[in-house]
């Protein structure tokens, strides 16, 4: 099927809690800080698949490409306007965001294209994984959260799902070498643990929560709990013969493709309607 953008928009604005999971602030803000990198990020990999068409061959791997270049657009547009919400609320959360740019922007400058969609390949890897664990354990974290950034999560990770073997596939025809490959998973890994740590971090001691040792030992519980979702299906991506094909999608997401077909506005869902979704399509 085609790798298709499309343009939901979703009401975040002030009157969106920073605990938007009023059950979890410290997984509120773990989800805060993975979504504060994106508006940087997805420009840096539009730039790498942009600059890689220049020598792709391959028609279809063409417009797949293309087709993730306008979902990754419009994904940095939608988490923007929440960071400037959330950048309203906390300061010095602006001080991450410009390391983060001025650090995307050495690279584009100093590494080979190979390196770049090495990278690019291994963040997305890494972000299939992280929306196959926030669908499994959706009861635990989503159950109360707001409907519109449940729906925001949702379709970006839909979206994830549906353009899950393009970054690899480009690098592959660019590339292709497997040891730069296992470079850009480490590399991507390590800066993503790191930038996501210091800005929940960050959000957890504005709030006051962080010198509560509860608080830690919760956001330490969340940290085990998405490590052990996550890196053990990476270990599929040190294999010499991995394919993102091979990995089978969540049901859930298979359904919010189907509703949103249908024509159903997606555009904010509660957790019973995400819930509903999930069972039916099992």
């Amino acid at each position: 099927m085609p790798i298709d953008a499309r343009n939901l928009e979703f009401d975040l604005n002030d009157s969106v809690a920073s605990h938007w999971s009023p059950r979890h602030a410290e997984f509120s803000h773990v989800c805060n800080g993975f979504m504060a990198l994106l508006p940087y990020l997805e420009p840096y990999f539009i730039h790498n698949l942009r600059t890689a068409l220049e020598v792709v061959a391959d028609p279809q791997l063409k417009t797949d490409a293309e087709g993730f270049i306008k979902q990754e657009a419009r994904h940095a547009q939608q988490h923007r306007v929440w960071n400037q919400v959330l950048a309203r609320r906390y300061p010095g959360f602006e001080a991450f965001e410009s390391a983060l740019k001025q650090k995307l922007s050495e690279s584009k400058r100093r590494d080979s294209l190979a390196k770049r969609l090495a990278y690019t390949a291994g963040f997305e890897a890494i972000t299939y994984q992280v929306v196959c664990f926030v669908v499994a354990s959706r009861d635990t974290w989503l159950r109360d959260a707001d409907p519109n950034v449940i729906a925001m999560l949702v379709w970006h990770a839909a979206e994830e799902v549906e353009h899950k073997s393009v970054a690899f596939d480009v690098y592959k025809a660019v590339h292709g070498s497997y040891w730069l490959r296992l470079w850009g998973l480490g590399s991507a890994l390590l800066n993503t643990v790191r930038d996501l740590r210091a800005i929940a971090q960050h959000m957890l001691r504005a709030d006051g929560l962080w010198a509560d040792p509860a608080c830690r030992r919760r956001y330490l519980k969340i940290r085990i709990a998405l490590a052990k979702a996550v890196i053990p299906p990476l270990w599929q991506y040190l294999m010499p013969w991995y394919e993102p094909r091979a990995h089978v999608d969540p049901p859930l997401i298979g359904a919010w493709l189907a509703e949103y077909r249908n024509g159903r506005d997606l555009s904010a869902l509660d957790f019973d309607a995400l819930d509903s979704l999930g069972r039916r399509a099992q």
